[in-house]
């Protein structure tokens, strides 16, 4: 139905940026849990996944909330003066089965960046949030899906830390802003906007197996 497809697109935008929920419990960033679950189907789409889960939520913690817009400090991306250097999924790494009519597509989490392979550039907020620490909304009229890999240096990375991370996997000394740009030909640029988030109105601890 349009209530339950909005929905899903307001949580799937609140579930990748992770600073977007409020109230709750103290325990809910401080205890941890293991859930084992088997869907009927292995083959559903990850709307359905993530509607699953939302019932386990509710059933098993009690979890009553509620969606609203708050205005927030945000970063708008938008596509820098010289363009933007993401590839068009049909020429990138799905290009031929993608072709054929093969379902092909990724999210990449690195340790230091992301990336995408023939997805849509919004695929890219959970990593940039992770990088800068806001949310972000995409203000770069750019649709249909892309490749493009970023590769950045955690501000909080010390000397130490990064002694420790293999060279072939180090990641170059720019910020997550000089990455956007350079590596992607688009720009992250400080703004306000309101944004989905997602109140906890009531949660409790789960009931026994």
């Amino acid at each position: 139905s349009e209530s339950f497809t909005q929905h899903n697109k307001d949580v799937q935008s609140i579930r990748t940026q992770r600073t977007m929920v409020f109230g709750g419990p103290s325990w809910i960033d401080e205890e941890r849990f293991d859930i084992v679950g088997k869907g009927p189907d292995p083959t559903v789409s990850n709307p359905e996944v993530w509607e699953m889960m939302r019932s386990l939520l509710i059933e098993r913690f009690k979890l009553k909330y509620h969606i609203e817009d708050r205005e927030m400090a945000v970063y708008a991306l938008t596509v820098g003066k010289n363009g933007h250097k993401l590839i068009p999924g049909e020429k990138g790494r799905c290009a031929e089965e993608s072709k054929q009519g093969g379902l092909c597509g990724d999210i990449l989490v690195p340790p230091f960046g992301t990336g995408i392979y023939n997805m849509p550039v919004g695929a890219l907020f959970s990593g940039l949030v992770r990088g800068t620490g806001r949310p972000v909304v995409d203000r770069t009229g750019l649709a249909g899906r892309y490749d493009i890999n970023l590769s950045w240096m955690p501000a909080d990375m010390t000397p130490q830390q990064l002694e420790e991370v293999p060279r072939e996997i180090r990641p170059p000394e720019m910020s997550v802003f000089e990455a956007v740009e350079q590596q992607a030909g688009l720009k992250l640029e400080p703004a306000r906007a309101p944004m989905p988030v997602l109140v906890i109105d009531s949660v409790a601890h789960p009931t026994e197996n």
